[in-house]
């Protein structure tokens, strides 16, 4: 079985989204992951792995605008953040045009990480005569204040040909019309216009109710244990320094249990892997995993900000 993924990032996420193409690598024995690259110096990089790499195809994200001149103007009147919102039904629907004879695409944000196949998922689709499958975020009671940014989470999309196109195009047009990175009359970025794809297209769309899909930060206490879950969405991760961590549970008030910072030892330990890998690969070397572009003033407000909400942790 052949899957087909794409996600996006910049240079300063390329670790953080190559760690997800090597849990793909461990998970999935035939696929292809399609990067849009958000910037020159990751089209590059991406680039250069590629040439001995086939599993990854970068996509330059002036491709995706030249494709799409309306979305492309979309830079002149948003946000940096905004515009890459815009970008979330706008990628899909250009990697239909440019690759007619794949039937299908999966979306995944750049900071999943796989611990077995998406192919549940799949199957779930296939049952219900879908087109389009989308996750919950699950939040706990505790949590539902924050179901004004969005009842689903734009995390990992199943797309299929003859069917998603009606739902990609709807998107398209709301975001490109407005995708504002705050709260606006029921509006937040991309991510709440989900809400309504259950209703609009209830024939096409179907929500998954595999609990192993859509573990993150907010809802792992309610899930299965970890040998149940398809993926992790390590939001809010990132390093402090070299031996420290933002592992981000304590900002929705989960406390971190020795399983669970267990799992999180593990994605830093995945992340420095990359790191070495990059370092190796393409002469690439980082401070640490993640952003690249830190200030000494920004990791002190980073350190702050991960003292207050009880997300540091050690890692060796």
């Amino acid at each position: 079985m052949k899957y087909n993924f794409f996600t996006c990032f910049d240079v300063n996420y390329i670790n953080i989204g190559l760690t997800l193409w090597r849990s793909l690598q461990k998970t999935h024995q035939d696929f292809t992951l399609y990067v849009c690259a958000l910037d020159n110096a990751a089209y590059s990089a991406l680039s250069k792995l590629a040439k001995n790499n086939s599993s990854l195809v970068p996509i330059a994200l002036s491709d995706v605008e030249a494709a799409d001149p309306e979305f492309a103007a979309c830079k002149n009147n948003r946000s940096k953040v905004e515009y890459y919102f815009t970008l979330s039904p706008v990628l899909p629907q250009y990697l239909f045009n440019k690759f007619s004879g794949v039937d299908e695409f999966i979306y995944l944000d750049a900071d999943l990480y796989f611990f077995q196949s998406i192919e549940p998922l799949r199957s779930e689709l296939t049952a219900s005569g879908g087109k389009v499958l989308i996750c919950e975020h699950g939040f706990p009671p505790h949590l539902d204040f924050r179901l004004a940014f969005g009842r689903y989470n734009v995390e990992c999309q199943i797309y299929r040909r003859n069917g998603a196109e009606a739902v990609l195009a709807w998107w398209r047009s709301q975001c490109i019309a407005w995708c504002g990175d705050k709260l606006d009359n029921g509006r937040f970025a991309d991510q709440k216009y989900l809400d309504d794809f259950p209703t609009r297209f209830p024939q096409l769309v179907t929500v998954s109710r595999n609990a192993g899909a859509g573990v993150a930060p907010w809802n792992w206490p309610l899930r299965p244990s970890k040998n149940r879950w398809i993926f992790y969405h390590f939001q809010g991760f990132k390093f402090i320094a070299r031996h420290l961590v933002c592992h981000n549970l304590g900002s929705y008030a989960n406390y971190a249990t020795a399983d669970i910072r267990r799992v999180y030892a593990e994605y830093a330990g995945n992340l420095l892997e990359t790191q070495r890998f990059l370092a190796q690969e393409l002469g690439m070397e980082f401070a640490f995993p993640g952003k690249n572009s830190r200030t000494g003033m920004g990791i002190c407000r980073q350190l702050l900000s991960a003292i207050v909400h009880r997300n540091l942790m050690g890692v060796k």
